[in-house]
């Protein structure tokens, strides 16, 4: 039973924190895509990162239709979870 309570606990602990990274005041919540959504030369690496730390993304290109399905998938630490 207290087992559970930790594990149910750890759980909370998750779905209740506050991320590091907050969106800037003109940011949406939902959004409709009507013709595609276009990467073109993406570079990113996230505003807490020390200096000398590499990119997530290094000059991203990809398109995805509206209304298609896409996967993204990569090594564990490739950026997939950014782009998303």
């Amino acid at each position: 039973m207290v087992q559970a309570k930790v594990a149910g606990k750890n759980i909370f602990d998750v779905i209740d924190r506050v991320p590091l990274i907050k969106d800037h005041d003109d940011c949406i919540s939902k959004f409709e895509i009507k013709k595609e959504i276009t990467f073109d030369q993406v570079t990113f690496k996230y505003p807490t990162a020390p200096e000398n730390t590499k990119n997530v993304l290094e000059k991203i290109n990809f398109k995805i239709k509206a209304g298609e399905t896409t996967a993204i998938v990569g090594p564990s630490g490739s950026g997939k979870s950014t782009i998303v």
